[in-house]
């Protein structure tokens, strides 16, 4: 009776309630166990998939290091490049592969044919966007890198071909051996034109093998993500020009006489944009900037403001009367005074504000186009 009465006297609906919570705390948490579970499994699944197509992994990133890039250059036979000009990965970069293929590296470099519609295309979408200096072109960077590396070009070392067909995404393959083991090294930089190297990322890819086969032999049968880089800078290798397109450039001659040899002065078009130099050429390689006044007078001294260059290319306007006169501006000079605190009034034209600024910065007075 006791037995019964204590279990009579049970409060069955709280022990309902809890059992009902209970189940329902378990169906909530083995639910989201099952849907955590499920996304590592599919994780794992996607991953192991990447790993079978030859995907090592995949970085964001804006350039290779010259410290990796000497890094990548050790114990490596061959290098396989595939760029639009390739400028800026062949001149810092330079002291490293140079000591490489002096080490017995070879480098194949596919770039792009100069002065084709693709380039001209591609400049157009650059300059919209404010990527590319002022006054440069692809052509004269692709000129620029086979000059500075036609030593090893001509030794055999290095070989440039220069394909004419579409836009392809940027490469670079590395053979490597050590011992018995074969490494095979590749990395895709997926971006798009206009280039921003801030919004890119690289898909990385490695090969393993102790295989006596050829080295550099294209597996055609295979299907990965090496095989098919291979297969693709093979075959437009076949078919890319061996030559460079050659332009003749027209001489424009100045009334401006070199100061070594008498003879007058041409303008040239450079890395940087024009530049004077001399008529005499090879005989003279004097060489001078092109002065570009800007019809305003410096609030110094009262000199003319002209256009000028940084070592790194990066237009800003200064003094003509330097270096007794340091005056200088980022932003091209108005010849107005703020009318706050008297100071030079400079163009300012970004995505955000089309106008005129105060060029002391302690100064805040603005005007856009429209005022």
């Amino acid at each position: 009776m006791n037995i019964i009465e204590f279990i009579m006297n049970l409060d069955w609906k709280k022990i309902v309630e809890s059992v009902l919570s209970a189940l329902l705390a378990s169906g909530i948490i083995g639910g989201f166990g099952y849907l955590i579970t499920k996304k590592i499994m599919r994780d794992l699944r996607i991953a192991k998939e990447m790993k079978s197509y030859g995907f090592k992994g995949v970085v964001s990133k804006k350039k290779h290091s010259t410290r990796e890039i000497k890094k990548l250059c050790k114990n490596t036979k061959r290098l396989d490049l595939f760029f639009i000009s390739g400028i800026g990965f062949f001149t810092e970069n330079k002291a490293v592969l140079e000591n490489a293929m002096n080490n017995g590296m070879k480098i194949r470099f596919l770039c792009s044919q100069t002065y084709t519609s693709f380039l001209s295309d591609l400049e157009k979408l650059e300059n919209k966007e404010e990527l590319r200096k002022p006054g440069t072109n692809i052509s004269t960077e692709i000129e620029d890198v086979t000059e500075k590396y036609s030593k090893y070009i001509e030794n055999g070392q290095m070989e440039i071909r220069y394909y004419s067909t579409q836009y392809r995404l940027p490469f670079m393959l590395v053979y490597k051996k050590k011992k018995n083991m074969k490494t095979t090294k590749a990395f895709l930089r997926v971006t798009l034109p206009p280039y921003n190297w801030e919004t890119n990322f690289v898909l990385i890819g490695e090969r393993k093998t102790i295989k006596k086969d050829d080295f550099f032999k294209t597996n055609n049968d295979e299907i990965d993500f090496i095989s098919m880089m291979e297969k693709h800078f093979d075959c437009v290798w076949e078919v890319a020009d061996r030559e460079i397109e050659k332009v003749e450039e027209e001489v424009q001659l100045t009334d401006i006489k070199c100061e070594i040899c008498g003879k007058p002065m041409a303008k040239k078009m450079g890395r940087f944009g024009e530049f004077l130099a001399c008529s005499g050429y090879p005989e003279c390689m004097n060489t001078k900037p092109i002065v570009k006044e800007i019809g305003v007078k410096c609030p110094k001294c009262g000199n003319e403001i002209i256009q000028k260059k940084s070592r790194r290319g990066k237009v800003f306007y200064g003094c003509s009367g330097y270096p007794d006169c340091d005056q200088s501006y980022w932003d091209k000079p108005t010849g107005e005074s703020c009318p706050e605190c008297g100071s030079m009034l400079v163009e300012k034209n970004t995505k955000r504000f089309s106008g005129v600024v105060c060029s002391n910065q302690e100064c805040d007075y603005k005007k856009t186009k429209e005022e």
